[in-house]
Protein backbone atom coordinates (compact mmCIF):
# COMPACT_ATOMS: atom_id res chain seq x y z
CA UNK A 1 0.00 0.00 0.00
CA UNK A 2 1.44 3.18 -1.10
CA UNK A 3 2.03 6.05 1.34
CA UNK A 4 1.45 9.67 0.70
CA UNK A 5 4.42 10.74 2.75
CA UNK A 6 7.86 11.30 1.28
CA UNK A 7 11.08 11.03 3.19
CA UNK A 8 14.26 13.15 3.11
CA UNK A 9 17.47 12.51 5.02
CA UNK A 10 19.47 15.62 5.95
CA UNK A 11 22.48 16.43 8.17
CA UNK A 12 22.09 18.90 11.08
CA UNK A 13 24.23 21.97 10.86
CA UNK A 14 24.80 22.17 14.58
CA UNK A 15 25.33 18.67 15.83
CA UNK A 16 26.15 17.12 12.51
CA UNK A 17 23.67 14.27 13.09
CA UNK A 18 21.47 12.79 10.35
CA UNK A 19 17.88 13.86 10.58
CA UNK A 20 15.07 12.18 8.71
CA UNK A 21 12.33 14.64 7.77
CA UNK A 22 8.99 13.40 6.59
CA UNK A 23 6.83 15.65 4.50
CA UNK A 24 3.15 15.31 5.08
CA UNK A 25 0.44 15.11 2.48
CA UNK A 26 -2.85 16.89 2.59
CA UNK A 27 -4.65 16.26 5.82
CA UNK A 28 -7.60 13.88 5.82
CA UNK A 29 -10.62 14.16 7.92
CA UNK A 30 -9.96 13.56 11.50
CA UNK A 31 -10.81 10.09 12.60
CA UNK A 32 -12.50 9.29 15.78
CA UNK A 33 -10.44 9.73 18.86
CA UNK A 34 -9.00 6.54 20.01
CA UNK A 35 -8.49 5.57 23.58
CA UNK A 36 -5.48 7.03 25.41
CA UNK A 37 -2.73 4.57 25.39
CA UNK A 38 -0.65 3.83 28.42
CA UNK A 39 2.16 6.18 29.21
CA UNK A 40 5.41 4.86 28.01
CA UNK A 41 8.47 4.71 30.17
CA UNK A 42 10.57 7.81 30.59
CA UNK A 43 13.45 7.82 28.23
CA UNK A 44 17.04 8.23 29.30
CA UNK A 45 18.38 11.73 29.58
CA UNK A 46 20.59 12.76 26.78
CA UNK A 47 24.20 13.76 27.24
CA UNK A 48 24.85 17.35 28.25
CA UNK A 49 26.36 19.22 25.44
CA UNK A 50 29.53 21.27 25.75
CA UNK A 51 29.35 24.79 27.17
CA UNK A 52 29.25 27.41 24.58
CA UNK A 53 31.80 30.19 24.44
CA UNK A 54 31.27 33.14 26.75
CA UNK A 55 29.58 36.14 25.30
CA UNK A 56 31.24 39.51 25.11
CA UNK A 57 31.02 41.67 28.29
CA UNK A 58 28.98 44.69 27.63
CA UNK A 59 30.17 48.14 28.79
CA UNK A 60 28.86 49.55 32.11
CA UNK A 61 26.06 51.87 31.48
CA UNK A 62 25.95 55.40 32.87
CA UNK A 63 25.08 55.90 36.57
CA UNK A 64 21.45 56.39 37.08
CA UNK A 65 20.04 59.51 38.67
CA UNK A 66 20.18 59.74 42.49
CA UNK A 67 17.06 58.47 44.06
CA UNK A 68 15.02 60.57 46.49
CA UNK A 69 16.29 61.01 50.13
CA UNK A 70 14.87 58.42 52.40
CA UNK A 71 12.85 59.26 55.48
CA UNK A 72 14.58 60.38 58.80
CA UNK A 73 15.74 57.35 60.79
CA UNK A 74 15.25 56.95 64.59
CA UNK A 75 17.72 58.74 66.98
CA UNK A 76 20.66 56.54 67.90
CA UNK A 77 21.89 56.05 71.54
CA UNK A 78 23.81 58.92 73.22
CA UNK A 79 27.55 58.55 72.87
CA UNK A 80 30.08 58.68 75.78
CA UNK A 81 30.92 62.11 77.21
CA UNK A 82 34.12 63.43 75.76
CA UNK A 83 37.07 64.59 77.96
CA UNK A 84 36.80 67.96 79.73
CA UNK A 85 38.31 70.74 77.76
CA UNK A 86 41.02 73.02 79.23
CA UNK A 87 39.96 75.75 81.71
CA UNK A 88 39.36 79.02 80.05
CA UNK A 89 41.23 82.17 81.00
CA UNK A 90 40.07 83.95 84.20
CA UNK A 91 37.76 86.77 83.46
CA UNK A 92 38.36 90.28 84.73
CA UNK A 93 37.49 90.99 88.38
CA UNK A 94 34.22 92.71 88.88
CA UNK A 95 33.97 96.03 90.68
CA UNK A 96 34.10 95.90 94.53
CA UNK A 97 30.65 95.90 96.05
CA UNK A 98 29.65 98.40 98.78
CA UNK A 99 30.86 97.74 102.38
CA UNK A 100 28.35 95.80 104.43
CA UNK A 101 26.95 97.07 107.72
CA UNK A 102 29.18 96.54 110.82
CA UNK A 103 28.26 93.34 112.67
CA UNK A 104 27.58 93.27 116.44
CA UNK A 105 30.59 93.30 118.78
CA UNK A 106 31.72 89.79 119.73
CA UNK A 107 31.97 88.65 123.35
CA UNK A 108 35.18 89.37 125.23
CA UNK A 109 37.74 86.57 124.89
CA UNK A 110 39.24 84.73 127.84
CA UNK A 111 41.95 86.50 129.83
CA UNK A 112 45.38 85.59 128.49
CA UNK A 113 48.04 83.82 130.52
CA UNK A 114 49.84 86.03 133.02
CA UNK A 115 53.18 87.05 131.62
CA UNK A 116 56.46 85.95 133.14
CA UNK A 117 57.53 87.70 136.34
CA UNK A 118 59.82 90.61 135.72
CA UNK A 119 63.19 90.87 137.47
CA UNK A 120 63.23 92.20 141.02
CA UNK A 121 64.34 95.81 141.15
CA UNK A 122 67.46 96.84 143.02
CA UNK A 123 67.07 97.56 146.74
CA UNK A 124 67.29 101.22 147.63
CA UNK A 125 70.24 102.47 149.59
CA UNK A 126 69.92 102.38 153.39
CA UNK A 127 69.32 105.81 154.78
CA UNK A 128 71.78 107.32 157.32
CA UNK A 129 71.25 106.49 160.99
CA UNK A 130 69.70 109.24 163.04
CA UNK A 131 71.69 110.99 165.74
CA UNK A 132 71.53 109.60 169.28
CA UNK A 133 69.55 111.87 171.56
CA UNK A 134 71.15 113.31 174.72
CA UNK A 135 71.02 111.29 177.95
CA UNK A 136 68.49 112.63 180.40
CA UNK A 137 69.58 114.00 183.76
CA UNK A 138 69.72 111.59 186.70
CA UNK A 139 67.01 112.20 189.24
CA UNK A 140 67.77 112.95 192.91
CA UNK A 141 67.96 110.06 195.37
CA UNK A 142 65.05 109.91 197.71
CA UNK A 143 65.44 109.97 201.49
CA UNK A 144 65.97 106.67 203.32
CA UNK A 145 62.86 105.48 205.01
CA UNK A 146 62.64 104.57 208.70
CA UNK A 147 63.44 101.03 209.80
CA UNK A 148 60.31 99.10 210.51
CA UNK A 149 59.52 97.22 213.71
CA UNK A 150 60.82 93.65 213.76
CA UNK A 151 57.97 91.21 213.47
CA UNK A 152 57.41 88.15 215.58
CA UNK A 153 59.27 84.97 214.65
CA UNK A 154 57.17 82.73 212.45
CA UNK A 155 56.67 79.01 212.90
CA UNK A 156 59.32 76.62 211.58
CA UNK A 157 58.68 75.67 207.96
CA UNK A 158 58.67 72.17 206.48
CA UNK A 159 61.90 70.48 205.53
CA UNK A 160 63.05 71.65 202.09
CA UNK A 161 63.83 69.48 199.07
CA UNK A 162 67.14 67.78 198.83
CA UNK A 163 69.62 70.16 197.28
CA UNK A 164 70.77 69.18 193.83
CA UNK A 165 74.33 67.93 193.63
CA UNK A 166 76.98 69.90 191.81
CA UNK A 167 76.76 69.26 188.06
CA UNK A 168 79.96 68.94 186.06
CA UNK A 169 79.04 68.38 182.39
CA UNK A 170 76.50 69.72 179.87
CA UNK A 171 75.71 68.35 176.37
CA UNK A 172 73.46 69.95 173.73
CA UNK A 173 71.81 68.04 170.85
CA UNK A 174 69.95 69.39 167.78
CA UNK A 175 69.12 66.02 166.20
CA UNK A 176 67.07 63.13 167.56
CA UNK A 177 68.97 60.43 169.45
CA UNK A 178 69.76 58.91 172.86
CA UNK A 179 72.48 59.14 175.49
CA UNK A 180 73.60 56.92 178.40
CA UNK A 181 74.63 58.86 181.44
CA UNK A 182 77.82 57.86 183.25
CA UNK A 183 77.70 55.27 186.02
CA UNK A 184 78.61 58.02 188.48
CA UNK A 185 75.59 60.20 187.59
CA UNK A 186 72.57 60.16 189.92
CA UNK A 187 71.03 63.50 188.92
CA UNK A 188 70.26 65.18 185.56
CA UNK A 189 68.70 68.45 184.40
CA UNK A 190 66.90 68.27 181.04
CA UNK A 191 66.07 71.38 178.98
CA UNK A 192 64.06 71.03 175.74
CA UNK A 193 62.89 73.49 173.05
CA UNK A 194 60.18 72.87 170.44
CA UNK A 195 60.57 73.78 166.74
CA UNK A 196 59.64 77.27 165.54
CA UNK A 197 56.70 77.85 163.20
CA UNK A 198 57.24 78.87 159.54
CA UNK A 199 56.38 82.38 158.38
CA UNK A 200 53.26 83.02 156.28
CA UNK A 201 53.60 83.99 152.61
CA UNK A 202 52.85 87.55 151.55
CA UNK A 203 49.67 88.38 149.63
CA UNK A 204 50.02 88.97 145.89
CA UNK A 205 49.28 92.30 144.21
CA UNK A 206 45.55 92.85 143.68
CA UNK A 207 44.60 94.22 140.26
CA UNK A 208 41.36 96.20 140.25
CA UNK A 209 40.85 99.67 138.80
CA UNK A 210 44.42 100.22 139.90
CA UNK A 211 47.14 98.01 141.36
CA UNK A 212 46.97 97.52 145.14
CA UNK A 213 49.94 96.00 146.98
CA UNK A 214 49.43 92.78 148.97
CA UNK A 215 49.52 92.41 152.76
CA UNK A 216 52.59 91.03 154.55
CA UNK A 217 52.61 87.45 155.85
CA UNK A 218 52.52 86.81 159.62
CA UNK A 219 55.63 85.64 161.49
CA UNK A 220 55.77 82.07 162.85
CA UNK A 221 55.54 81.44 166.60
CA UNK A 222 58.63 80.37 168.58
CA UNK A 223 58.98 76.91 170.09
CA UNK A 224 58.29 76.64 173.80
CA UNK A 225 60.82 75.62 176.48
CA UNK A 226 60.37 72.93 179.13
CA UNK A 227 62.97 71.96 181.76
CA UNK A 228 63.05 69.38 184.53
CA UNK A 229 65.46 68.10 187.19
CA UNK A 230 65.45 64.36 187.92
CA UNK A 231 67.08 61.95 190.34
CA UNK A 232 68.17 58.91 188.30
CA UNK A 233 69.90 55.61 188.62
CA UNK A 234 73.49 55.28 187.41
CA UNK A 235 73.95 54.57 183.66
CA UNK A 236 70.42 55.69 182.84
CA UNK A 237 69.60 55.97 179.09
CA UNK A 238 67.68 59.07 177.97
CA UNK A 239 65.94 59.22 174.55
CA UNK A 240 64.61 62.29 172.69
CA UNK A 241 62.98 63.40 169.45
CA UNK A 242 63.81 66.88 168.21
CA UNK A 243 60.88 68.94 166.84
CA UNK A 244 61.55 70.16 163.29
CA UNK A 245 61.08 73.79 162.29
CA UNK A 246 57.98 74.64 160.26
CA UNK A 247 58.42 75.37 156.52
CA UNK A 248 57.86 78.93 155.32
CA UNK A 249 54.77 79.29 153.11
CA UNK A 250 54.71 80.34 149.45
CA UNK A 251 53.70 83.91 148.66
CA UNK A 252 50.69 84.59 146.48
CA UNK A 253 50.76 85.72 142.84
CA UNK A 254 48.46 88.30 141.29
CA UNK A 255 45.07 88.28 143.07
CA UNK A 256 46.17 85.28 145.21
CA UNK A 257 46.49 85.21 149.03
CA UNK A 258 49.65 83.95 150.69
CA UNK A 259 49.63 80.51 152.30
CA UNK A 260 49.96 79.70 156.02
CA UNK A 261 53.36 78.56 157.30
CA UNK A 262 53.93 75.07 158.67
CA UNK A 263 53.83 74.47 162.43
CA UNK A 264 56.96 73.54 164.35
CA UNK A 265 57.24 70.04 165.77
CA UNK A 266 57.19 69.05 169.46
CA UNK A 267 60.44 68.02 171.17
CA UNK A 268 59.87 65.01 173.45
CA UNK A 269 62.41 63.67 176.02
CA UNK A 270 61.76 60.25 177.56
CA UNK A 271 63.34 59.15 180.86
CA UNK A 272 62.65 55.87 182.69
CA UNK A 273 60.25 57.61 185.08
CA UNK A 274 59.20 60.80 183.24
CA UNK A 275 58.33 62.39 179.89
CA UNK A 276 59.18 66.02 179.14
CA UNK A 277 57.55 67.81 176.18
CA UNK A 278 58.31 71.22 174.66
CA UNK A 279 55.66 72.24 172.11
CA UNK A 280 56.40 73.70 168.67
CA UNK A 281 55.23 77.13 167.53
CA UNK A 282 52.32 77.63 165.10
CA UNK A 283 52.87 78.85 161.52
CA UNK A 284 52.14 82.45 160.56
CA UNK A 285 49.08 83.19 158.41
CA UNK A 286 49.37 84.34 154.82
CA UNK A 287 48.91 87.96 153.71
CA UNK A 288 45.76 88.97 151.83
CA UNK A 289 45.46 90.03 148.19
CA UNK A 290 42.45 92.34 147.92
CA UNK A 291 41.18 95.89 147.66
CA UNK A 292 42.67 96.16 151.14
CA UNK A 293 45.83 94.06 151.49
CA UNK A 294 45.45 92.94 155.13
CA UNK A 295 48.53 91.54 156.80
CA UNK A 296 48.49 87.91 157.87
CA UNK A 297 48.07 87.17 161.59
CA UNK A 298 51.26 86.10 163.35
CA UNK A 299 51.56 82.49 164.50
CA UNK A 300 51.02 81.66 168.19
CA UNK A 301 54.18 80.74 170.11
CA UNK A 302 54.52 77.12 171.22
CA UNK A 303 53.61 76.38 174.82
CA UNK A 304 56.02 74.25 176.76
CA UNK A 305 54.42 71.18 178.26
CA UNK A 306 55.63 68.63 180.79
CA UNK A 307 54.23 65.34 181.97
CA UNK A 308 56.13 63.32 184.53
CA UNK A 309 55.75 60.42 186.90
CA UNK A 310 58.07 59.38 189.63
CA UNK A 311 60.84 61.40 191.15
CA UNK A 312 61.04 64.68 189.25
CA UNK A 313 62.31 67.44 191.50
CA UNK A 314 61.71 70.62 189.47
CA UNK A 315 59.72 71.28 186.29
CA UNK A 316 59.75 74.68 184.53
CA UNK A 317 57.66 75.66 181.48
CA UNK A 318 58.09 78.85 179.38
CA UNK A 319 55.90 79.35 176.25
CA UNK A 320 57.55 80.61 173.09
CA UNK A 321 56.88 84.10 171.84
CA UNK A 322 54.12 84.78 169.29
CA UNK A 323 54.99 85.84 165.74
CA UNK A 324 54.12 89.39 164.74
CA UNK A 325 51.22 90.17 162.41
CA UNK A 326 52.19 91.31 158.91
CA UNK A 327 51.60 94.89 157.93
CA UNK A 328 48.46 95.96 156.05
CA UNK A 329 48.38 97.95 152.82
CA UNK A 330 45.15 99.93 152.64
CA UNK A 331 45.88 101.58 149.29
CA UNK A 332 48.61 102.17 146.74
CA UNK A 333 50.77 99.79 144.71
CA UNK A 334 53.42 99.14 147.39
CA UNK A 335 53.51 95.70 149.02
CA UNK A 336 53.37 95.55 152.85
CA UNK A 337 56.18 94.19 155.05
CA UNK A 338 55.87 90.75 156.66
CA UNK A 339 55.75 90.21 160.44
CA UNK A 340 58.80 89.16 162.45
CA UNK A 341 58.96 85.61 163.75
CA UNK A 342 58.52 84.87 167.46
CA UNK A 343 61.50 84.34 169.82
CA UNK A 344 62.19 82.43 173.05
CA UNK A 345 64.97 82.92 175.62
CA UNK A 346 67.55 81.52 173.16
CA UNK A 347 66.12 81.30 169.64
CA UNK A 348 65.51 84.51 167.69
CA UNK A 349 62.70 84.97 165.16
CA UNK A 350 63.44 85.82 161.51
CA UNK A 351 62.84 89.33 160.20
CA UNK A 352 59.76 90.10 158.10
CA UNK A 353 60.44 90.48 154.36
CA UNK A 354 60.07 93.84 152.62
CA UNK A 355 57.73 94.11 149.62
CA UNK A 356 58.12 91.01 147.36
CA UNK A 357 61.02 89.79 149.56
CA UNK A 358 61.12 86.52 151.56
CA UNK A 359 61.03 86.49 155.34
CA UNK A 360 64.15 85.59 157.32
CA UNK A 361 64.69 82.16 158.90
CA UNK A 362 64.53 81.74 162.68
CA UNK A 363 67.63 80.71 164.66
CA UNK A 364 68.11 77.56 166.77
CA UNK A 365 66.52 76.69 169.08
CA UNK A 366 62.94 77.21 167.94
CA UNK A 367 62.97 80.73 166.48
CA UNK A 368 59.92 81.44 164.26
CA UNK A 369 60.28 82.30 160.55
CA UNK A 370 59.55 85.84 159.36
CA UNK A 371 56.53 86.55 157.14
CA UNK A 372 56.98 87.27 153.42
CA UNK A 373 56.48 90.74 151.96
CA UNK A 374 53.43 91.53 149.80
CA UNK A 375 53.54 91.83 146.01
CA UNK A 376 53.58 95.22 144.30
CA UNK A 377 52.67 96.73 140.94
CA UNK A 378 56.09 95.97 139.45
CA UNK A 379 56.29 92.40 140.75
CA UNK A 380 52.86 90.92 141.66
CA UNK A 381 54.49 87.81 143.18
CA UNK A 382 54.78 88.13 146.95
CA UNK A 383 57.70 86.85 149.04
CA UNK A 384 57.66 83.48 150.79
CA UNK A 385 57.77 83.10 154.57
CA UNK A 386 61.01 82.19 156.33
CA UNK A 387 61.55 78.73 157.84
CA UNK A 388 61.23 78.14 161.56
CA UNK A 389 64.27 76.74 163.38
CA UNK A 390 64.40 73.23 164.82
CA UNK A 391 64.35 72.49 168.53
CA UNK A 392 67.14 71.20 170.77
CA UNK A 393 67.82 69.21 173.94
CA UNK A 394 70.43 69.99 176.61
CA UNK A 395 71.46 67.43 179.28
CA UNK A 396 73.38 68.64 182.31
CA UNK A 397 74.69 65.97 184.73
Amino acid sequence: MSCSHSREVKKCRHCHKLVVSIESGPAGRPGPRGPTGPTGPTGLSGLIGPTGPAGNVSLTGPTGATGPIGGLGSIGPTGDTGPTGPTGATGLSGATGPTGATGPTGSTGATGVTGAMGPTGLSGATGPAGQTGPTGATGTTGATGMTGVTGATGPTGPTGAIAAPTLAQSLTFTTSGSFQLPATSTFVVVQAYGGGGGGGGGGGMFLDVSAIGGGGGGGGGAGGMAAGAYAILPSTVINWIIGAGGTGATGGGMDVNGLTGGSGGNTVVTLPTAILTAAGGAGGWGGISGDTGFGGTGGTGGSGGATATGNQLIVQVIPGGDGMTGQTNSSGPTGATGGMGGSNDLGVGGTGGGETQPGGNGTVPGGGGGGGGGGNSVNPQAGSGGNGAGGQVTLTF
